[in-house]
């Protein structure tokens, strides 16, 4: 690299950092219209904001590595989250972050005994994933919902006793509802979104009715890879990772040693696949393109 072409790179990424407030200031309400409008797309077009930063169109593919830095340092300043993106460079003139595929690994029933071995799993490997609890098992494990809020994964309400809400009047499935997010909540000195996991996935519209009356939406999935049935390692796996896609909300069991031990090769392979593990409200923001999740909505992940 001739010293012509460092100065010109010291140059731009001196302007980045020199007009980083401006950008943060103008440039949010753009931010804000290009991702809303690319949702369902999946990526977003930053060339306009690189070009308020004094980086032109021109010095995309010139400048390539102070430019992916530049990027970097817009999406800290606009408070994104530059791990879900992976950055493709179009030849002649834009630059395109494109999201990652992403999958939301949730787990029902629990807390049980083998709860905080997943969760090893999960903080090992950065992920994060959403646990549906029981608020009867609450009490007993509260120091692993403790964890779970520490390392910022999601818990959601799955009942009280698993009970099937077909089964119960209006005011059972209240109770059931509110009294397992008031358990959650006194022992996780945090507060929980607005969803929840029916017993066996199954609802009516009288069930429907309720929920979206208390302000509720329902998470259901995408992928039942049927570990809580077929209590194999390598059939879990295989269930998983060739039916896995892009959006992907996959309906797990902690109370499982098999489902615990799957998690070790699952984990792992689907982010050497190239997915990042998040949470259910994250994947719904993304695939639904949600600002706030909708009461009596029920959210399965991404549509077939």
């Amino acid at each position: 690299m001739s010293n012509n072409q460092k100065k010109k790179i010291t140059l731009v990424a001196l302007l980045t950092v020199l007009l980083l407030p401006a950008v943060y200031i103008f440039g949010v309400p753009l931010l804000q219209n290009l991702t809303q409008a690319s949702a369902n797309t999946g990526s977003i077009q930053v060339t306009p904001f690189v070009t308020e930063v004094g980086i032109t169109t021109q010095a995309v593919s010139k400048y390539e590595a102070p430019l992916t830095q530049a990027v970097r340092n817009l999406m800290e300043s606009l408070n994104i989250n530059s791990r879900r993106f992976i950055e493709v460079y179009d030849e002649l003139t834009d630059v395109v972050l494109t999201r990652r595929p992403m999958v939301a690994l949730t787990f029902d029933d629990g807390p049980s005994e083998f709860t905080d071995l997943i969760l090893d799993i999960l903080i090992e490997h950065e992920a994060r994933a959403t646990f549906c609890v029981l608020g009867s098992l609450v009490e007993r494990g509260a120091p692993t919902l403790q964890r779970m809020v520490e390392h910022n994964m999601e818990i959601v309400g799955h009942s009280w006793d698993h009970t099937s809400f077909i089964d119960l009047n209006d005011e059972q499935i209240r109770r059931q509802v509110t009294r397992t997010a008031d358990e959650i909540q006194f022992f996780t000195q945090t507060s929980l979104p607005p969803l929840m996991r029916l017993p066996y996935g199954a609802g009516n519209p009288r069930v429907t009715g309720v929920l979206r009356m208390m302000g509720y939406s329902m998470l259901s999935w995408t992928l039942d890879p049927r570990d809580w049935e077929i209590r194999n390692v390598d059939a879990i796996y295989d269930n998983i990772m060739n039916a896995v896609t892009d959006g992907s909300i996959i309906l797990l069991h902690d109370i499982h040693l098999t489902t615990y031990q799957a998690m070790y090769r699952v984990i792992p392979s689907l982010i050497e696949a190239g997915f990042e593990l998040v949470t259910a409200s994250e994947l719904i923001a993304v695939v639904y393109g949600d600002e706030a999740l909708v009461p009596g909505k029920t959210y399965r992940g991404t549509m077939q």
